[in-house]
């Protein structure tokens, strides 16, 4: 997952009129965050101290790796030079910000299974819910509400923190018999494609209930292959570059779904 980042304004301590109030970017990455401060004043150097009243001189870099959660500190000091010698004082002004390392996420709740796919709800803010497939992963392909299944087995979901890059330290899961799909998808309610096997091309059939719908094909991990949007009825669809397998289709038409289980032979 891309980092996130978090700008947290500095806490002062002491206040001093001649210094600007620093910013402290936050890049998350679940176990350690990478902390950018802002450029100083002319003449300050800002050095990242382990307490609010360091006077260490060994980091000033722009940028600072924290590998534990709690409070991490700037304190800015005047500079001047004699010679090749750096000299000067400590200001009174010292700025802190709090990092939040290994902020896992719950798991999702159990996956719903139902008309030939498992469902989720709504995930809490700033959290996604990812289907993992048949194994706990760390996959953040797929984050739809639902999750076409063609098979028997265990399917599983894991949850992402997005503020903190950090996963669930569980999956939850759900297992699906194979009758149960078979009853769901062989229910499409007068939407199908055919033929079925297929090889490049197949056609959509619509009863007089629906005049067009969105198609989305699933290979066998779930993972959307093929998606389009108002198609009408008799319309040919192109498959040439899918792979000879069993496809789950997933039709959606105002708002509900419908599914039925599409082979590919080569």
């Amino acid at each position: 997952m891309t980092a996130k980042l978090l700008t947290t304004t500095a806490i002062i301590f002491a206040s001093c009129s001649l210094m600007a109030q620093p910013s402290i970017t936050i890049e998350y990455e679940c176990e350690t965050a990478t902390l950018t401060r802002s450029d100083p004043p002319e003449d300050i150097i800002y050095y990242w101290q382990g307490a609010a009243d360091g006077t260490s001189q060994d980091n000033s870099n722009k940028t600072f790796l924290a590998t534990s959660s709690g409070s991490y500190f700037l304190r800015a000091f005047l500079a001047s030079s004699q010679g090749t010698t750096l000299v000067g004082s400590w200001l009174s002004s010292t700025f802190a910000t709090n990092v939040r390392l290994n902020q896992h996420p719950g798991a999702p709740p159990v996956p719903v299974y139902g008309e030939g796919s498992l469902s989720l709800p709504s995930p809490p803010a700033n959290v996604t819910y990812f289907w993992q497939g048949t194994s706990c992963g760390d996959d953040d392909s797929n984050s739809d509400a639902t999750y076409p299944v063609s098979a028997s087995g265990e399917y599983f979901a894991r949850a992402f923190n997005n503020l903190y890059n950090c996963w669930s330290l569980d999956c939850s899961s759900a297992l699906v018999s194979i009758s149960d799909v078979e009853d769901a998808i062989n229910t499409t309610g007068g939407i199908s494609l055919a033929p079925t096997p297929a090889t490049d091309q197949v056609i959509l059939y619509l009863s007089e209930d629906f005049k067009n719908v969105d198609v989305f094909l699933y290979d066998i991990n779930g993972k959307m292959v093929l998606s389009k949007t108002d198609v009408a009825s008799n319309q040919l669809i192109d498959i040439s570059a899918l792979g000879q397998g069993t496809y789950i289709v997933k039709f959606r038409n105002e708002g509900t779904d419908y599914h039925q289980k599409l082979m590919i032979s080569k």
